[in-house]
């Protein structure tokens, strides 16, 4: 199969290329940047890597040639001050991106399999029904510019599939961690994790603000379960939620990192203290319900946090680098 995916050389899309080429499948990107020191990592051999604007139709019309699938993952996640200064650009990368890549598919790649990647954000910040996320039960309630333009962009793409007659799954994804992290200029801030091995490295201790729980995915995980969407033969849904089925917090990775990590230092901020890990959540947020993602995976939706760190820190140390300047230091944070 050959897969375009926008926004492809961001953090997610270059985890899905890894987990796409492994299983030898054909894999163009298309991005605004392209991150070189990463693109030539052996695992992303023969990645092919178009530079463009998601909204330029002749751009569009060269990407899709030959193509049978599309992850559509270009989009901007911006912080508060992004969302006052340029909220234009930001509605119209992520919702016009999204009707102008529905119709170029329509118009040159008619058969492809579209994955249009949404976020948990278009959840909101409230409380689920039940104990979770549920794709049926709990209804977007956003509460941030980048999550209504997420629930915009699914209900575009889903009107302009009917359109068109188009192949559309739509996945929710859920907060991501772990390797091809790296700052696009696309993201406001990097996960807490990533933010907490910049502050490690530095010889910092890192002072978090609360224990941040959330159901943390793996960002190789997130690929497995992004492919097995993209492959799947006729699914009986049209809406995933993708998470890791489970609640973890950003103290218990702290603690599980220092196992490996022992200059590692961090606690929880006192009374008074200034954090220097952020997150936009100003409290934790319920789980996403994967049952039905579930069904379609081939094994487990995570693996255990220790092995989530000690493969973390192998594929650091073989790319030889720290992750990139997370911006952590900043009071404005991102919505995630």
């Amino acid at each position: 199969m050959r897969v375009l995916v926008t926004g492809g050389t961001g953090f997610v899309g270059l985890a899905l290329a890894e987990e796409l080429i492994s299983s030898e499948h054909e894999v163009r990107l298309l991005a605004p940047t392209s991150p070189a020191h990463l693109l030539r990592d052996p695992a992303l051999a023969g990645a092919e890597v178009n530079i463009g604007d998601i909204r330029n139709a002749e751009v569009l019309e060269e990407t899709l040639k030959g193509v049978d699938a599309v992850v559509h993952l270009a989009a901007i996640t911006p912080d508060a001050r992004r969302e006052k200064n340029d909220p234009a650009r930001i509605v119209d990368v992520n919702v016009g991106g999204t009707a102008m890549l529905m119709q170029a598919v329509a118009q040159h790649a008619p058969g492809a399999k579209i994955l249009l990647i949404s976020s948990v954000a278009i959840y909101g910040t409230g409380d689920p029904v039940g104990h979770y996320w549920d794709e049926v039960r709990d209804k977007p309630a956003p509460t941030s510019l980048y999550g209504i333009t997420k629930q915009a962009s699914e209900q575009v793409a889903t009107h302009l599939a009917r359109l068109y007659g188009s192949d559309l799954l739509i996945a929710r994804l859920g907060p991501i961690f772990g390797p091809w992290e790296h700052d696009s200029g696309q993201r406001a801030l990097q996960s807490p994790q990533a933010q907490a091995l910049t502050l490690a490295q530095s010889g910092r201790e890192i002072i978090l603000p609360r224990t941040l729980a959330g159901d943390w995915l793996y960002s190789r995980d997130a690929a497995i379960a992004l492919a097995a969407l993209l492959l799947a033969d006729k699914p009986a849904f049209r809406l995933f939620n993708v998470g890791a089925g489970r609640t973890i917090s950003v103290s218990d990775w702290c603690s599980a990192a220092a196992e490996h990590l022992p200059d590692l230092r961090w606690r929880l901020g006192d009374e008074g203290d200034t954090a220097n890990v952020h997150l936009t959540l100003p409290r934790d947020r319920a789980a996403l319900g994967i049952d039905r993602l579930r069904n379609i995976l081939p094994g487990p939706a995570s693996r255990p946090l220790a092995d989530c760190i000690s493969d973390h820190l192998a594929w650091m140390h073989e790319h030889r680098q720290a992750i990139a300047p997370s911006r952590g230091d900043k009071n404005e944070p991102s919505d995630c």
